[in-house]
């Protein structure tokens, strides 16, 4: 049986993939270093394959 730290990061993971094909990001090599839910957008703060801290801030309008 998965433990539910694996269940929780799956379905990230999962959310992550929709977003990023979504908005067009075609690098599968994006490390999610935190997910942060603030009720009216959520905060993605990854790491990319240069090693560069990135945020991606997702809001409803």
């Amino acid at each position: 049986m998965k433990s539910d730290k694996t269940i929780i990061r799956k379905t990230l993971m999962e959310q992550f993939n929709f977003i990023t094909n979504l908005l067009g990001i075609k690098d599968p090599n994006i490390i999610i270093l935190d997910v942060i839910d603030a009720g009216t957008h959520k905060e993605i703060i990854a790491l990319n394959i240069k090693k560069e801290r990135t945020d991606l801030v997702l809001s409803r309008l």
